[in-house]
């Protein structure tokens, strides 16, 4: 159960980064009408007013770029940590079933052995299972 919650975590996690982004679509098209209006207000305003809308338009698209970074950011390294669960998964199963193979060899062979030369065979025949 709790390997499952691992994978399914880092899922929902890209789900939300991808509504996001759907998200951030729609603010990039306001980013762009604020911009436009401002460069339209430009001409009727003062310097200091001018010099304060550019700063602040400044500032959204550095914030909004920044923002689209991170999220960019956040995604690959969800994606790639899922890629790597994936690569774990696989050689967990492999491993596993290696495992089960070599403790049916091995409970397939009989009990204690009584004396030296048994048990050195018996050695022998398990460095050979690995």
């Amino acid at each position: 159960m709790k390997l499952l919650l691992m994978i399914i975590k880092p899922l929902f996690k890209i789900s939300l980064i991808q509504e996001m982004q759907a998200a951030m679509d729609q603010g990039h098209s306001h980013l762009r009408q604020v911009l436009e209006c401002s460069e339209r207000t430009l001409p009727s305003t003062n310097q200091r007013g001018c010099q304060a809308i550019r700063h602040d338009c400044e500032n959204a698209k550095s914030e909004y770029e920044n923002l689209l970074t991170d999220m960019s950011q956040a995604k690959r390294g969800l994606e790639s940590a899922l890629t790597q669960w994936g690569d774990f998964d696989r050689s967990f199963e492999q491993f596993h079933i290696w495992l089960t193979a070599i403790e049916a060899k091995v409970n397939a062979e009989p009990g204690v052995k009584a004396d030296l030369p048994e048990k050195r065979s018996s050695l022998e025949k398990y460095k050979v299972l690995t």
